[in-house]
């Protein structure tokens, strides 16, 4: 989640479309390939279904915690945010060698999807170890498909045209549809300029 993390505070505490333009092309100009892509594709709006019951979440939430159940409920209550009730309780290792957003992705949320519940929990509690705390909260707002920052795909295509030195449209023409980061690379969507993006230009 390096990096990754760090651009998710960073926008969710902007305000100024600008900023978060700018924020965002300072970020994919700087990370791996990869990662790239994949922000991308959720700061695009896309998400992972069925990787874990909410249920099954915060029981094994508060079991990593040592609280009772009960106590999860009405601190979810207060909160009002599930991601963000488990990211505070359930901590993080300060020390931790952070996993790659493509790292997790590929080797805990779609592993998750097919996963059994009793390989669901292994692998939760597991992660739980390998995650700094700056990574709680954006973790879990990728793992329950609430990942929402205010973030518009207009703005994003801003900052991804900025990068590639390309009109927006035609970054909107490149990431429209259904696209998965490791067929539709993030070279493909910030490369130069081909034949087939003609049409996205606007008349002079």
């Amino acid at each position: 989640m390096r990096g990754f993390s760090e651009l998710f505070h960073q926008l969710d505490q902007m305000t100024k479309t600008g900023d978060r333009i700018d924020c965002m092309a300072s970020f994919f100009r700087e990370t791996d390939v990869r990662d790239a892509g994949w922000a991308a594709w959720f700061l695009a709006g896309n998400r992972i279904k069925g990787a874990v019951r909410t249920g099954e979440l915060r029981q094994w939430a508060a079991q990593r915690a040592n609280l009772p159940l009960w106590l999860l409920e009405e601190s979810y209550e207060r909160v009002g945010d599930l991601a963000e009730t488990i990211s505070l309780l359930v901590r993080g290792d300060p020390q931790a060698m952070s996993m790659s957003l493509s790292e997790i992705v590929e080797q805990i949320l779609y592993p998750l999807v097919t996963a059994d519940s009793a390989e669901k929990q292994n692998i939760l509690m597991e992660v739980w170890n390998q995650l700094r705390p700056i990574d709680l909260l954006p973790f879990h707002k990728l793992l329950t498909g609430g990942f929402r920052i205010g973030v518009s795909r207009g703005n994003l295509c801003k900052a991804l045209a900025v990068v590639a030195d390309v009109e927006p449209a035609v970054i909107s023409q490149r990431i429209s549809g259904d696209w998965d980061p490791r067929v539709r690379t993030y070279d493909r969507i910030v490369g130069e300029e081909r034949a087939e993006d003609a049409w996205c230009r606007p008349f002079p």
